[in-house]
């Protein structure tokens, strides 16, 4: 971890005397030259998004760091998911997609016409790359926010969990099959027996409120709402 943040350090440099180089003499000269001024605003906007993305890194290196034990405090330990580990690094992965969002931001406001080739694709790739992070980075701050109130950690939690028949394809699955009752306590899962579907108390159809129209009309007659 500790080279990781030196390297993203050392990138963050690097991508700030380009940023620096594309922004100066070069482009000034070649300011009467649309086509040359658009591709050093790119040049420019990419070195700059590197910065950020570089940040991004910084943050999550930081972050695991800090971290009791480094990158291992983030495996599961004594049957137990480590919900504190990864709700301390919900800051680190806010930061980290704010970096990110900053990079996003920056490419799509530099010019998108009037270049060469190489340099529209570079820009196409930057975008989509810098996207993609962003998505990633959303994604694992929310799990790192969510999980500790899944997982039990200020309570005891329960679950409904459905065992599914892949041969028997539905909308969201398979055919339900069996079920047991997931109990989550500080991070530590624990099942109850499964027990066949059919064991579930069936209700008359109108007892329970459709999810929406056509489900009543397509399932109630064989029970679906019940």
């Amino acid at each position: 971890i500790a080279d990781a943040a030196a390297a993203f350090g050392a990138a963050r440099l690097s991508f700030a005397d380009a940023r620096a180089e594309a922004a100066s003499a070069p482009g000034l000269i070649a300011g009467g030259v649309p086509v040359l001024r658009r591709t050093f605003h790119v040049a420019a906007a990419l070195a700059d998004a590197g910065g950020h993305a570089a940040g991004a890194g910084l943050a999550i290196a930081g972050g695991i760091e800090r971290l009791p034990g480094g990158v291992e405090a983030l495996a599961p330990a004594g049957g137990a998911l480590p919900i504190e580990a990864f709700a301390s690094l919900a800051g680190s992965l806010e930061e980290a997609r704010l970096e990110v969002a900053r990079a996003v931001r920056v490419i799509r406001s530099s010019p998108d016409s009037i270049l060469p080739g190489q340099v529209r694709d570079a820009r196409r790739q930057a975008l989509e790359g810098v996207e993609e992070v962003e998505h990633l980075f959303g994604s694992a701050e929310a799990f790192a926010r969510a999980l500790p109130g899944f997982a039990g950690g200020a309570e005891p939690r329960r679950y409904l969990f459905i065992a599914e028949n892949p041969a028997e394809q539905r909308g969201t699955g398979g055919l339900w099959g069996a079920y047991a009752i997931v109990r989550v306590d500080a991070g530590r899962f624990s099942f109850s027996s499964f027990r066949p579907i059919q064991n579930l108390r069936n209700l008359p159809p109108d007892a329970v409120a459709p999810p929406n129209p056509d489900y009543r009309r397509n399932y109630d007659q064989w029970g679906g709402a019940g």
